[in-house]
């Protein structure tokens, strides 16, 4: 989302159908002690330009609240219980890596939000006229049955599928966007990392030292040596191969071999 694509409008135009129920969540997912009382008695809850992509702590919390029938309650100062689960996720940014989709996730669901800004001082004042007759129509829906854990299923949008290749490692991310399965080829480890350097935030360049890219390199590009002597990553190629049915390079010593040469 985009600035002025109503990321507080929204949640504000829900708390018009319901309230309370409507609650700032960030906390509950991000706090290292648990405690998590803005959920208590919670229907819809926010999280606004939070980037939880790096938290381990808020994925696991996420993954099991999305789903989980009951929910521990943890308000500071007083003993956790356990309550039915009533929380759904929202969560809002700017940027898409902020949401911790991984690849194979079934709980994250994503929607792109063009930047058409509404200016209408109106806006709310109408929301709020149109509530009464949103909330029966709503109630007058029939619930088809649960067919999965999730009511609704998740579908797999463009935009979810970028977010979960973005969540890999930078290394992984590279190589999918960039270089090609090639088995019997080779890309040197000088080469692989110049264009890694080439491709990578300028910040993150001293992070990632050629040993560092080595450590997260997926086990079927062999790292060896090449007839040279020079160090290469194996049956992989920053060109298109025209052949994918060569046989594989394999590590003899610290040798790239072709499967099969003597």
């Amino acid at each position: 989302m985009k600035q002025h694509t109503g990321k507080s409008t929204f949640p504000e135009a829900i708390s018009l159908l319901f309230s309370p129920g409507v609650q700032i969540a960030d906390n509950s997912l991000t706090n290292k002690e648990g405690f998590n009382g803005q959920l208590q008695n919670a229907v819809l809850c926010i999280i606004e330009e939070i980037d939880l992509s790096k938290s381990s702590i808020a994925l696991n919390r996420i993954k099991n609240w999305v789903t989980a029938k009951f929910i521990s309650i943890h308000i500071k100062g007083t003993t956790a219980y356990d309550d039915l689960n009533t929380t759904h996720w929202l969560q809002t940014a700017n940027d898409i890596t902020f949401c911790p989709a991984v690849i194979g996730d079934t709980r994250i669901g994503f929607i792109h939000v063009p930047n058409k800004p509404i200016y209408d001082p109106m806006f709310m004042t109408k929301l709020e006229n149109e509530a009464p007759d949103f909330t029966r129509e709503l109630l007058d829906v029939i619930i088809p049955k649960q067919m999965d854990r999730l009511r609704i299923p998740v579908i797999e949008t463009s935009d979810k599928i970028e977010a979960m290749q973005r969540n890999q490692s930078p290394v992984l991310y590279f190589i999918e966007k960039n270089l090609f399965d090639a088995p019997g080829e080779y890309i040197t480890l000088s080469e692989f990392f110049t264009r890694f350097n080439d491709w990578i935030d300028p910040s993150e360049k001293g992070y990632w030292t050629k040993q560092r890219i080595s450590s997260q390199m997926p086990g079927k590009y062999i790292k060896g040596r090449i007839s040279t002597g020079t160090w290469a990553f194996g049956n992989l190629s920053a060109i298109k191969p025209s052949n994918l049915d060569n046989s594989p390079y394999i590590l003899i010593n610290d040798r790239l071999k072709i499967e099969g040469d003597k």
